[in-house]
């Protein structure tokens, strides 16, 4: 019996924490020390991945590699995509952080360019290669 009810309290209070730290948003702290293990992540890759132009962009398939989808106080997920000819050609993380309103990163390696979409409810904050570009309003305008 007291086990049980150990069991019950157990489960209720992580739903409780669950709750109560849903509407946290992360620091800028926590964005950069997300963002440097998406890039360590992304380094044991970046040497595979081929180099591809804009005109090259329809060789993308829908075929990735590797992936791995984790779900926990929020989700995440990387995966390798790979080209139409079975190249990889661009790695990606998503990471979902558990909030009320829109709160994600999503970070993209290519062979020349590290691109990092940090969105939230009132936009998304792209980078590249480390330089802010802009902001994607909710209408899909980039205000740069």
């Amino acid at each position: 019996m007291f086990s049980i009810l150990s069991i019950v309290i157990f489960i209720m209070a992580v739903y409780m924490m669950n709750k109560t730290f849903i509407g946290f948003q992360p620091g800028t702290n926590k964005i950069n020390s997300d963002v440097a293990r998406f890039r360590e992540l992304a380094a044991k890759w970046k040497p595979e991945l081929v180099p591809w132009s804009y005109e090259e962009t329809e060789l993308f398939s829908l075929h990735e590699v590797n992936k791995v989808s984790k779900k926990g106080f929020g989700k995440s997920g990387e995966a390798i995509v790979q080209s139409i000819y079975h190249e990889p050609m661009l790695y990606y993380y998503l990471k979902e952080y558990p909030a009320t309103q829109r709160n994600a990163i999503i970070f993209a390696q290519t062979a020349r360019y590290e691109i990092v979409y940090r969105m939230r409810a009132k936009g998304t904050q792209i980078f590249v290669n480390e330089d802010f570009v802009g902001t994607i309003d909710g209408t899909g305008v980039l205000l740069s």
